[in-house]
């Protein structure tokens, strides 16, 4: 416990030590280690009557610890909606909000006290609060996720799909969940803006995994070239895709061009003025990181309305090809033409499965107006990069978990479970058990941790 009341110590005054306490503060300006990140204090607002018990020597010299802030601030209430967690006054333990598990996207199942996931919830379980917390959790891409997510992901839409992650980009009236069917309602109108319903994969996909879906597709309505001036066809997409890169919209998609997508897409037929009738079409269709497009249409291929389509993708990496199937009720249906991307064809990496609704206005002459439903998703996902991580025995700065080639790993720190910095030297997977370790001289007695994975 720090006593506030007790006399500074007069001159002799360190930028390494906080004015206030007298112990290690913890800034790497002050002492040398600028390669290890922000200093934690950049993402603090300091309380004026704190800064005022700074001595007139030490200010703008010496950073205040974090302790010092700890004490000086009083707790949010529980409710607070922008607060992750909070100090149990009664029990002492330090218990994550529902914000928290909102933000964090997923079910952990450790029972917490404000899990917002009913069908999951059990008994709680707390974190205490002098404790250093090990967050069973990997960073791809911005995404969190713990190391358990199986590599197989499944979703019959039984439920809100926002409870399993979903989100939707653009126009969200064109997505609609229907929990009297248990499925979800699409619309693929191209005349609205560029839309999309998105699952984060919790994993970066790229030419040298292997992964593939199967879902089950129908169709109510199929409207190509509704519109007078384009009677041309849009397309039906759905697949994986750089998320950042599609809702930044700087890509024309309905003009052809693209950037880190790999989409299944069917074409109805159309007319396109100058050149004639054009037949229904059905392929899949890659665009790697420079806009580099890769295709192979099977036609004449139709789809009919009120029809049972159940759809197979399966990308290999040992050759470099997506493989499609597509069965029609209950029975396979005609060959499909296999992708193949071949040697000119560059690297993606892809980070979400999403159902996709292409704007029409960068194509000249084409439309679509569909209504279908999508139901009974099967996601078939390369492993986590992380597995079978825990604390090194006797240690509470130090864990271990078995690494991937292909990827290198942080530990990060954080006091707020909001701002997080790296406290570890930067370590490439070698298939085997890695340790990593809080390098730094001075340590809070009450932070949370993290791993993070990225892709080399």
């Amino acid at each position: 416990m720090i006593d506030f009341n007790r006399p500074q110590a007069e001159g002799g005054i360190s930028a390494k030590n906080c004015p206030l306490c007298g112990g290690a503060n913890g800034c790497p300006l002050a002492s040398g280690d600028v390669y290890r990140g922000r200093c934690w204090c950049e993402s603090v607002d300091f309380p004026d009557p704190l800064l005022s018990r700074v001595p007139e020597g030490a200010r703008r010299v010496a950073c205040i610890c974090r302790s010092c802030v700890d004490h000086a601030l009083t707790p949010p209430e529980p409710g607070d909606p922008g607060l992750y967690s909070y100090l149990d006054k009664e029990t002492g333990f330090q218990v994550f909000t529902e914000a928290y598990h909102r933000r964090r996207g997923y079910c952990c199942q450790s029972g917490c006290r404000h899990c917002p996931w009913p069908t999951t919830r059990s008994p709680t379980v707390k974190i205490g609060p002098l404790l250093l917390a090990l967050l069973w959790v990997i960073m791809i891409a911005g995404f969190k996720i713990p190391s358990s997510i199986a590599d197989t992901w499944t979703d019959d839409f039984s439920i809100d799909p926002g409870i399993h992650g979903w989100t939707a980009f653009g126009d969200a009236s064109l997505f609609r969940w229907s929990p009297d069917a248990g499925d979800l309602q699409v619309t693929w109108d191209t005349s609205q803006a560029q839309s999309f319903f998105v699952r984060p994969i919790w994993r970066i996909l790229t030419t040298q995994d292997d992964f593939g879906l199967s879902l089950d597709l129908r169709l109510d309505t199929i409207q190509p070239g509704i519109r007078p001036n384009r009677p041309g066809a849009m397309q039906i997409s759905l697949g994986w895709l750089n998320l950042s890169n599609a809702v930044a919209g700087n890509y024309p998609r309905a003009g052809g061009q693209a950037r880190e997508l790999l989409e299944w897409d069917w074409f109805p037929g159309g007319f396109i003025p100058g050149y004639g009738d054009v037949e229904p079409t059905v392929s899949p269709i890659a665009f790697d990181r420079l806009g580099q497009v890769a295709a192979s249409f099977t036609f004449p291929f139709d789809l009919a309305t009120n029809t049972s389509y159940r759809l197979h993708l399966a990308y290999s990496a040992t050759n470099r090809q997506m493989s499609v199937a597509l069965d029609v009720d209950g029975s396979a249906g005609p060959p499909i033409n296999p992708l193949i991307l071949g040697d000119s064809f560059g690297s993606f990496k892809l980070d979400a499965f999403a159902i996709m609704v292409w704007n029409e206005e960068s194509s000249p002459f084409d439309s679509l107006y569909a209504v279908g439903a999508i139901d009974n998703l099967i996601l078939t996902l390369p492993p986590l990069p992380i597995d079978q991580i825990s604390w090194v025995a006797g240690s509470l700065s130090q864990v271990q978990f078995l690494s991937q080639v292909g990827w290198n790993y942080t530990l990060e720190s954080s006091f707020d479970l909001a701002s997080w910095m790296s406290v570890s030297d930067s370590i490439s997977g070698t298939g085997q058990l890695l340790f990593l370790t809080d390098a730094r001289s001075s340590k809070s007695a009450h932070q949370f941790y993290r791993v993070s994975a990225t892709r080399q």
